[in-house]
């Protein structure tokens, strides 16, 4: 029951991050990339002039937040609306 409740947390902050990565322009698109014999956790290119950050989705929640956390890091959020906790992540990491 706790590690559902982990679990169920982790992918709340996965989407919220997502949900900020959206704002900023970005697309994250969750691929099997070991599928297309790419053997990465992450990729990022642009498609079509939409920036699309590429996450493997066989990897945990948690790596991918770790991800998330770390690309957004490098973006400009300036007017984007920041729920607290993911403020917290970003500025903590």
């Amino acid at each position: 029951m706790k590690k559902e409740i982990q679990q169920d947390q982790q992918k709340q902050i996965r989407d919220a991050l997502v949900d900020v990565a959206t704002k900023a322009g970005v697309t994250v698109r969750f691929e099997s990339l070991k599928k297309f014999h790419i053997n990465k956790d992450v990729g990022f290119c642009v498609i079509s002039d939409q920036s699309t950050l590429f996450i493997d989705k066989t990897i945990s929640l948690k790596e991918q937040v770790t991800i998330l956390i770390d690309y957004l890091k490098t973006l400009n959020l300036d007017g984007i609306f920041l729920p607290p906790n993911i403020r917290e992540m970003l500025e903590l990491r």
